[in-house]
């Protein structure tokens, strides 16, 4: 039934409202655009007043075609949200497409540039509200709001340095992290924080990959990382620095 009622148009309508932000966070382009390709972050971007929520069960692996449920409240109204990637190019840009929900035309576009100072978030966004000539200008208030409380929160969370990125996993993921893969691997990654002191390391869940599986031969083992490369892989009872590493 909602599908009938919310279910957004194949393409754009004649007349589409655009807006466009950008902000710059301290935080390198690969950092920056790992934490947007990980859809359960969305909800620590969004005001609490929409009351959202993802319907999805996370994590899920970001690619072209990948749909995403949501649900949002609306005025009080709870109301489903859908979804759809249209286009992925790690570390240069992603958008999705609202298939079902609110608008009668949703398309955003996140796009991600290096600069001196860290990385360039840009959003563009191309919409067009239901009933527009009624609804148009409370649409426009509504969306400068929910990205100034975007934005607010991007500069509170990316201030919070690398220990705090590598921390962003749902509460769904962290529960799958603590039961193991289900081909029985302890999903445990130890990762450096370049903030912190030499020798220190801050423990964060990560989804397991296939990099990582390429490499371990235990069934439990501990995984050292900078960013995201991978250098070094001990069994979770073998001391880090000890003659072990698997190169």
């Amino acid at each position: 039934m909602f599908k009938v009622l919310l279910g957004a148009d194949n393409s754009a309508p004649p007349v589409v409202e655009c807006l466009r932000r950008d902000i710059v966070v301290s935080a390198s382009l690969g950092e920056t655009f790992a934490f947007f390709a990980d859809a359960a972050n969305l909800q620590r971007l969004t005001p609490p007043w929409l009351q959202f929520s993802i319907s999805t069960p996370m994590p899920v692996e970001m690619r072209v075609g990948l749909e995403i449920a949501y649900r949002i409240s609306l005025y009080g109204l709870p109301m489903p949200w859908r979804s759809r990637i249209d286009v992925y190019e790690p570390g240069v840009c992603f958008v999705d497409r609202q298939t079902v929900g609110p608008y009668r035309w949703w398309r955003h576009e996140h796009r991600f540039e290096e600069v001196r100072d860290g990385t360039r978030v840009i959003d563009c966004v191309d919409y067009a509200p239901r009933a527009r000539w009624v609804s148009g200008a409370l649409v426009r208030r509504d969306l400068e709001r929910i990205f100034e409380y975007r934005h607010e929160a991007l500069r509170r969370i990316f201030s919070e340095g690398t220990s705090s990125l590598a921390s962003t996993a749902s509460e769904a993921e962290r529960k799958a992290d603590a039961q193991g893969s289900e081909d029985g691997h302890f999903r445990r990654v130890i990762s450096r924080d370049d903030q912190s002191p030499v020798g220190e390391r801050i423990e964060a869940p990560m989804k397991w990959n296939a990099r990582a599986a390429a490499v371990i031969e235990h069934e439990d083992a501990a995984v050292d990382t900078v960013g995201e490369e991978l250098v070094d892989v001990r069994p979770l009872d073998t001391p880090a620095g000890a003659d072990h590493t698997v190169r």
